[in-house]
């Protein structure tokens, strides 16, 4: 942690601005449509530029966006330890959820810090804070279908003379309140997975990295553990999805991935778990891919790899959604852009973020954190 803070300047440019492009050979926006007529698709998403989420048509122009000042809701910073005074530039969103009414869920990330995450905030339309949690809150946001609010808590543990960092599973009402809280490496130890940690070297600091929630809300009968109510976590740094019963506060599955370093668990109405593999691609369109399997067999339902020409390429980040219409709406973070990929794998929608900045004399682009196609039914506030 003291190693990063005082690099916090180096990481805030190699993770707020991860890629440099050549300005006449980049074209920001929509730069291919197959959908030109569509006036009821809206997409929402997020960047490492600013504290500003941003709502886009299919066309790509700015519908409408949100925009959350860190330094006036939270002054002193009291959850953030720094060496160093810091202005809003350092910190960015990392996830995103929007209400029916124009109210807007936001995770606040900070470059640099450790542990993870600089808080949770609710703004309504009209970016007016309706209530901030500022806690070490990251990943992304997982809601309900009571309304609750489910986010990842990191912390500093220590245990003899050992420091490390431990996930917690965090649930908040809608207002805000917290209902419930509980310790992702204690569910493993008290679980039959628990010689899984045993694998873990113990100069491993970041043990789990949990970066993704999903709730189980359809059971599958031939896969007993998946279980309405229980959470599907993804944890980075051990390649694995651990399945968490909240009751009992214990992991009941673990999945022994053949994925790297994923992201974004979506449990799809058809069964499968769709992922972010961030390093488990070996075929020419980059490193990453996005892998639907049999959450029973494991076997490979689907996958998009992306091309030589465009690659699926990112380090940290990225996420996907399996639209209504079959399609795939996946977040190419570290490239900047969003694609919708067909199920036979034909790119029918590209974005690529108009926001860039000149870092140490290069242009550069920021990481898309997050995207999600929202229809305009489902908006009222657009009304």
């Amino acid at each position: 942690a003291l190693k990063r803070q005082l690099r916090i300047n180096d990481h805030k440019k190699s993770t707020k601005w991860p890629t440099r492009i050549k300005k006449s050979k980049y074209k920001p926006g929509v730069v291919y449509n197959k959908h030109p007529n569509n006036k009821n698709a809206y997409t929402l998403f997020t960047t490492t530029h600013d504290t500003t989420a941003r709502l886009i048509d299919i066309n790509g122009n700015i519908i409408h966006s949100w925009t959350f000042d860190v330094k006036t809701e939270w002054p002193d910073l009291p959850h953030i330890k720094t060496l160093f005074d810091i202005d809003n530039s350092y910190f960015y969103i990392r996830d995103a959820h929007l209400y029916k009414n124009g109210d807007i869920l936001l995770i606040i990330y900070i470059a640099g810090l450790t542990p993870y995450g600089g808080g949770l905030v609710k703004l309504d339309k009209n970016s007016n804070v309706i209530w901030s949690v500022d806690k070490n809150l990251h990943g992304d946001i997982e809601i309900s279908s009571k309304g609750h609010i489910h986010v990842l808590e990191h912390t500093v543990q220590t245990r003899g003379e050992r420091k490390f960092l431990n996930d917690h599973v965090v649930v908040f009402n809608k207002n805000g309140t917290p209902i419930y809280k509980f310790s992702i490496l204690d569910s493993i130890e008290r679980s039959r997975y628990k010689n899984v940690l045993a694998q873990v070297s113990k100069d491993k600091l970041d043990i789990t990295h949990a970066n993704s929630i999903e709730i189980i809300e359809k059971p599958r009968s031939d896969a007993p553990w998946l279980q309405e109510g229980h959470l599907l976590v993804s944890l980075r740094n051990l390649d694995t999805v651990a399945v968490l019963d909240p009751f009992q506060k214990t992991a009941t599955y673990m999945y022994d991935l053949k994925l790297r370093n994923q992201h974004d668990v979506d449990l799809l109405d058809n069964g499968n778990i769709l992922m972010f593999d961030n390093f488990g691609n070996f075929k020419e369109g980059g490193f990453s891919r996005v892998v639907e399997f049999d959450p029973v067999t494991q076997e490979t339902k689907w996958t998009y790899e992306g091309t030589a020409k465009h690659p699926l390429k990112s380090k940290f980040y990225g996420n996907q959604q399996r639209l209504e219409n079959g399609n795939t709406l996946i977040t190419n973070s570290m490239q900047g852009h969003i694609i919708e990929v067909t199920q036979d794998k034909k790119v029918v929608w590209r974005y690529n973020t108009d926001l860039s900045q000149i870092v140490d004399g290069r242009l550069k682009i920021p990481a898309i954190t997050m995207a999600e196609r929202i229809s305009a039914p489902t908006i009222e506030f657009l009304d």
